[in-house]
């Protein structure tokens, strides 16, 4: 498998907006996590993590209504 031409299918737009969202600033961002394992097994994820270099400020900027409770920064 070409991993750079991996699409994960099943991505609810909640997570594609947050995504371009930071992208938008100049972050970077990807899904990682369970949700790949579950692409790669062929099942439908339910959850989503995210990892980016945007520093909590940034991040913030990005996504001003997003719960971050538990974001481990």
């Amino acid at each position: 498998m070409d991993v750079a031409s991996f699409r994960l299918r099943h991505v609810p737009d909640a997570v594609q907006h947050a995504l371009a969202a930071l992208r938008e600033r100049g972050a970077r961002a990807w899904i990682v996590g369970g949700a790949v394992r579950d692409e790669l097994l062929g099942m439908v994820p339910d959850d989503f993590d995210v990892a980016t270099d945007a520093v909590p400020e940034r991040i913030a900027a990005a996504l001003p209504t997003a719960d971050t409770t538990l974001a481990h920064f």
